[in-house]
């Protein structure tokens, strides 16, 4: 009989210190887009494209524009 345990945790040293990588680049890019266009020109988009990163990124590891705002900040 097969015996069935709890499911194996997983964590990845090199995968989290991208990750944070990620999120630096992605908070560089909203202080720099925001100082240059102001909260209201400025497009998550935008952020998103300096970056390097997609939109849906930025959403998954931020949230929204005003979370990134306060984030940047």
């Amino acid at each position: 009989m097969l015996r069935v345990g709890p499911p194996r945790g997983y964590r990845s040293g090199r995968r989290e210190e991208q990750a944070r990588l990620t999120r630096r680049r992605i908070l560089d890019a909203a202080r720099a887009v925001f100082l240059d266009r102001g909260f209201a020109g400025a497009t998550v988009r935008m952020i998103a494209a300096h970056a390097g990163v997609s939109v849906p990124a930025v959403e998954l590891l931020i949230g929204t524009k005003g979370r990134l705002l306060k984030a940047a900040i």
